[in-house]
């Protein structure tokens, strides 16, 4: 990864984006030299471009499962379409790495490298004014490599499980009370699915709830619906937000566990490793500890 220039965000009135030059640790999307022109792009056309790219990787990974599946199962291989040959909706072959995909992504989009690679940092622009949200702020950790694309998968996991959740409770009550459920109910709920979450943090999440919820029963899909501008209700956009946070502070406190060990270029063992890690999460179990280090 690179480090973020803060200096290189454009401000609303700046004509033009200055480039982060040609070198190796600079994405293959950002890699230019110069300035490119600054195109202002506004909150809900940034919107759109996320949530764009975001639906090709996901259609990208479908085909992908589907090939993976088509060559355990030879006999379906024919109705099987191939995600090499089919990519997402604009024609991508599937590419592991994020870095790689979205650079076909944005040549196959705009034709022309040197207006995609234009249009990227246009796209990073936008990314840091509007860091606030959500989903700019996610997106501009993936698109910076401060962050695996994992993450943002696992996001919508997290999202869909706590809809399970309230759907369940809801399922458990007379016909003619479904559709809502009690405030009080859907904060149980949610403490049941973040049990390690710190009391400050579940105390924000239930004062952003009942900031737009302030009823005694709510409809709880509503809780998850975005507005025209792609804004989420202030509840789901805490919770991401605490997700990306939370990664975030994990992710620094293993690296000082693991610099602790000693210097960078040291030998040192797989004990020493699993003690590191958790010394920062000393819950974890086994089976997670050696994913960390296989």
């Amino acid at each position: 990864t690179y480090e973020r220039d803060d200096e290189n965000v454009a401000e609303q009135k700046q004509e033009t984006i200055r480039c982060l030059g040609t070198d190796e640790s600079v994405p293959k999307y950002l890699r230019m030299r110069g300035k490119v022109r600054n195109r202002h792009l506004g909150k809900r056309e940034i919107e759109m471009f996320v949530r764009d790219v975001w639906s090709h990787r996901l259609e990208m990974m479908r085909n992908k499962g589907k090939e993976e599946r088509a060559r355990m199962d030879p006999g379906n291989l024919a109705r099987t379409v191939s995600s090499v040959e089919r990519g997402a909706t604009i024609g991508i072959k599937y590419e592991k790495n994020f870095e790689d995909f979205f650079h076909l992504y944005m040549n196959k989009r705009f034709g022309v490298q040197k207006v995609a690679i234009e249009y990227a940092y246009n796209v990073r622009d936008a990314l840091h004014r509007f860091e606030y949200d959500s989903d700019c702020e996610l997106f501009l950790n993936v698109f910076d490599g401060h962050v695996p694309e994992s993450l943002y998968h696992d996001q919508l996991r997290v999202l869909a499980a706590l809809k399970t959740d309230l759907l369940n409770i809801d399922a458990l009550q007379p016909e003619r009370l479904r559709g809502k459920i009690d405030s009080h109910d859907f904060m149980l709920v949610v403490e049941r699915r973040f049990p390690a979450k710190s009391s400050s943090a579940m105390k924000a999440l239930k004062a952003a709830f009942l900031k737009s919820f302030a009823d005694s029963r709510v409809d709880y899909r509503a809780v998850f619906e975005e507005n025209k501008f792609g804004d989420q209700t202030d509840f789901v956009e805490l919770l991401r937000d605490q997700h990306l946070h939370e990664f975030l502070e994990y992710k620094e406190a293993l690296g000082k566990s693991f610099n602790a060990l000693g210097a960078p270029d040291s030998l040192v063992t797989f004990e020493q490793l699993r003690t590191a890690i958790l010394e920062v999460d000393p819950e974890k179990p086994e089976t997670g500890v050696f994913s960390y280090l296989k």
